[in-house]
């Protein structure tokens, strides 16, 4: 029996020994395989999060901004999160004064990436740049009564307002042809144009219609002329940084133009102004009842020339009529007045409708 014993004993340890070290096996395949089954079920590209830094203006809205806690939110800061989470990465915001501020961090090591950069020959030489993430018109805005001014020839001895720093203030600050007006931000360089302090306004098209509509100005203003210049936006990487740019790229491309996308467009942006405004119903409604009326008018007009057309034709007619009957009374007279007897014609009133020339010389009566 103890022989016996001894062999199941041994049988039963073994298969202790076996089943623990079946599980210590899948507990180290399962923890090397979590991160990459994660990063699967995330639809990311890495296998596991990075942390990279990514260095923003202070403020710049939409595009950047604090809010009471001094954190970052805006356009870009939202964009920038859902790219990351597509490409397996962890951000970590470091705020600086301004974009240029922003370059020098990425350059000196201080942060690697900067969300939306502005897509621009001298940047593309000291950064690798993803696929843009935002495109955008930069704009000639007006006020709403202006009409001599259609686009870019017209503002030639003009006072042209335009932002420090941006697209229209590099591209025009020095022409001598036209009298540039340098603001240090968009509210202040708008309320000059609505003020009729400067003719036109220079700056990127969403970011003017956006606060235009929060302050309620919107009709005050118009878009005349071609666009002044396109710009795009991508996410800029150190130079070197060939690997980082590639895995943001591909979140780049398969983020943009995605529901997720639009959302954030339309939180910092604002829904695009619907074609129907209340002002242009009034103005369609109140044309189409012009137009009604200028039809009912047009048709009285048409019925009274015809019924003037067809009264005229009927005068005519019993003109034609009456002069064909007067030419008749007198040939019948005519021949009566040539016969020897007399003839008459009395109407059952018994009054005398006719005589002839006879019959008044018989009785010495004239015919009236």
């Amino acid at each position: 029996m103890t022989p016996v014993m001894d062999v199941r004993a041994a049988r039963w340890i073994w298969s202790l020994v076996v089943c623990g070290l079946a599980s210590v096996a899948v507990h180290i395949f399962g923890m090397t395989l979590a991160p990459a089954a994660l990063a699967e079920d995330r639809g990311t590209d890495a296998p596991g999060l990075r942390e990279v830094v990514a260095a923003v203006p202070r403020s710049w809205p939409p595009q950047y901004d604090v809010d009471e806690d001094g954190n970052p939110i805006g356009f870009a800061i939202d964009v920038m999160d859902e790219i990351a989470a597509l490409a397996g990465l962890h951000v970590t915001y470091y705020i600086t004064d301004g974009i240029t501020e922003a370059g020098k961090a990425v350059r000196d090591g201080r942060a690697d990436i900067i969300p939306n950069n502005g897509i621009i020959p001298e940047r593309q030489a000291q950064y690798g740049f993803t696929a843009p993430v935002e495109t955008f018109a930069v704009s000639i805005f007006v006020r709403g009564d202006t009409f001599d001014i259609k686009g870019m020839p017209d503002l030639v001895g003009r006072r042209v307002a335009v932002v420090r720093r941006n697209v229209g203030h590099r591209r025009l600050k020095h022409r001598k042809d036209m009298d540039i007006a340098v603001f240090r931000d968009v509210p202040t360089a708008l309320f000059e144009l609505v003020a009729g302090q400067v003719d036109a306004f220079i700056y990127p098209q969403p970011v003017v219609l956006r606060l235009a509509r929060q302050i309620g100005i919107e009709d005050r203003i118009k878009v005349v002329g071609e666009p002044f210049v396109e710009v795009k936006r991508g996410i800029s990487v150190h130079k070197d940084n060939t690997e980082l740019l590639a895995v943001l790229d591909k979140a780049v491309e398969r983020f943009v133009g995605t529901p997720a996308y639009e959302r954030i467009y339309v939180k910092w942006y604002g829904s695009p102004r619907p074609f129907w405004t209340v002002r242009l119903v009034v103005w369609a409604m109140g044309g189409c009842v012009v137009m009604v009326l200028l039809a009912m008018a047009g048709w009285r007009y048409h019925t009274v020339v015809n019924l003037n057309r067809a009264l005229q034709r009927t005068v005519a007619e019993r003109k034609r009529a009456e002069a064909a009957l007067r030419e008749s009374e007198e040939r019948l007279r005519l021949v009566t007045d040539a016969l020897p007897v007399l003839i008459s014609y009395v109407g059952k009133d018994g009054r005398y409708r006719f005589v002839n020339k006879a019959y008044e010389d018989w009785f010495g009566i004239p015919c009236e």
